[in-house]
């Protein structure tokens, strides 16, 4: 009888082991299931957030870039307006002398 109830206490600690084990194991598994959810999710976030830092950066690129682009052809203008006057100053003078 001894060794009946000793083998049965036996068998029931191994099984109890056994239950804490798998509950262990699935409450890893799914410790790890929520990470791996919560992970791509921050992950996604942060390349939404990059894509559109990145995106402002380049538009900020591009408008300065036009607004640089306008200034020196506005320069240009203003010179060749200077040289026209300069050439229709001289034409007058040439004029004037004939």
């Amino acid at each position: 009888a001894t060794d009946a109830f000793g083998n049965a206490l036996g068998n029931s600690f191994v099984a109890n082991r056994i239950d804490a084990e798998q509950t262990r194991l699935n409450a890893m598994r799914a410790s790890e299931a929520v990470s791996q959810q919560a992970n791509k999710a921050v992950n996604a976030k942060l390349d939404a957030q990059l894509a559109a830092s990145g995106r402002e950066a380049m538009e900020n690129v591009t408008s300065q870039s036009q607004e640089q682009t306008e200034r020196i052809m506005q320069a240009l203008a203003y010179n060749r307006a200077l040289d026209l006057n300069e050439v229709e100053a001289a034409k007058s003078v040439k004029r004037q002398t004939q």
